[in-house]
């Protein structure tokens, strides 16, 4: 990856959160920040509990979209397997294991309770749980246990990225490791860009969002600059 276009694309970024009168994407701090204080994975009622977990008062798009409901399908999940949906959430959250071993247990683990699921429920209209091997769901989840380490993955963006930032061996499919190593990585350069965290943080509410250090703005980053589809080339030519 080339420095150089990364400091340029975070000027763009800089002069995008200086500039927007109403920071769009500010109601995911708010549902980290709500995950923070709800997530208890030995909660009694596991299904309760991950409802209280994943909620917000201005926006559920993280959640509920068009064709896209994997809130509402894990809680019936939960509430009909909340020992076994205990036990997936549990591995997933366990830093002494291997993570693209984790997110791949998940994946299948949730295949499995999906299909038990409709088997038990022979009257279900659901057709998907949404927590699939593009790993968007468990990186949501991981991201907001551990908002220092990990971002909420989005494959198009990340990729995008890359390739503006002519980084070598750029993987053809989602490769987990590399993307923790990267968001980690610009991380270090945002913070290193004068006052960017500052004027972060003044897009938010500090009575209902997030304020400390986390990786979702590099989740806000990635999704901008694809978004926009900036090019750096172009930026380098004007």
């Amino acid at each position: 990856m080339q420095l150089k276009s990364i400091i340029l694309l975070l000027k763009i970024y800089r002069q995008y959160i200086e500039n927007e009168e109403r920071y769009k994407r500010a109601y995911i701090w708010e549902s980290q920040q709500v995950f923070v204080q709800k997530w208890d994975i030995n909660a009694v009622d596991m299904k309760a509990m991950y409802l209280a977990s994943l909620d917000n008062s201005r926006s559920r798009r993280l959640w509920n979209r068009e064709n896209f409901e994997p809130r509402k399908v894990m809680a019936e999940i939960l509430g009909h397997q909340p020992d076994y949906g205990r036990m997936l959430f549990s591995d997933l959250l366990n830093e002494e294991r291997d993570l693209t071993g984790r997110l791949h247990r998940f994946v299948y683990g949730c295949n499995e309770l999906f299909s038990d699921y409709l088997d038990s429920h022979a009257g279900s209209r659901l057709q998907s749980h949404f927590h699939t091997d593009n790993f968007e769901m468990a990186f949501l989840y991981l991201a907001f246990r551990y908002p220092e380490k990990y971002s909420f993955y989005h494959p198009e963006s990340f990729k995008y990225f890359l390739e503006e930032t002519k980084a070598r061996d750029i993987p053809e499919g989602n490769d987990p490791d590399r993307f923790v190593k990267v968001v980690n990585m610009v991380n270090v350069w945002m913070q290193k860009e004068p006052s960017l965290w500052e004027i972060h943080l003044k897009r938010l509410n500090p009575s209902t969002d997030y304020m400390n250090k986390n990786l979702l703005w590099v989740y806000d980053f990635f999704l901008y600059v694809h978004e926009k589809n900036i090019s750096v080339q172009s930026l380098l030519t004007t």
